[in-house]
């Protein structure tokens, strides 16, 4: 699957998550733009400038990330990655000596040099995007269409506009993913 088929499914699981087409409507660039603000990972591109901060994964296929710590541009080659397996040096777990037993520990292991960028493996990435994240703020843009909208009254329906502000909130709180710093 491309990144493009990815981003396409997940813009379409955003519009199903947001009710994108019912009152007050989401369209194709508030859709784009919520998923820009969830972006997790892009997969690696040669000869591409990179800030820190990025993250990138090494194809569409895999889930190991990296963050780029040192800005640059990359090699026309992708660098050697390292398998997921050798980034034991990362977190907690089994140290090897008996008298430690279970202890953290940190290294250099998981660093790659790629022209002039380096990665630090952040080991396995939750997908592309932040869909739970971006489906809470898709009720909140939803909310704040709504606070704008006047009570109406159509064939004898009517909708006061709390009621769907009321809703918009309540359901940008249900998605809001809960997140440990």
């Amino acid at each position: 699957m491309t990144e493009s088929e990815i981003r396409q499914l997940a813009k379409e699981e955003l519009a199903r998550n947001t009710q994108a087409c019912l009152p007050p409507q989401l369209d194709d660039a508030d859709l784009e733009a919520l998923l820009d603000g969830a972006q997790n990972a892009t997969v690696w591109q040669p000869d591409t400038f990179y800030a820190p901060g990025a993250v990138i994964v090494p194809d569409e296929s895999s889930a190991n990330g990296y963050l780029c710590v040192q800005g640059g541009t990359t090699g026309s080659a992708p660098p050697a990655w390292p398998a997921y397996g050798s980034w034991y040096g990362y977190g907690c777990g089994w140290s090897g000596n008996p008298a430690l037993l279970y202890s953290c520990f940190c290294g250099g292991h998981g660093t790659v040099t790629d022209g002039t960028v380096t990665w630090q493996s952040v080991g396995l990435i939750q997908g592309f995007y932040d869909i739970a994240q971006a489906t809470s703020d898709g009720w909140l843009l939803k909310c704040a269409k709504a606070s704008t909208l006047i009570q109406t009254s159509s064939a004898g329906q009517s909708t006061a506009s709390h009621q769907l502000f009321d809703h918009c909130q309540s359901m940008a709180a249900q998605w809001e993913p809960y997140k440990v710093a």
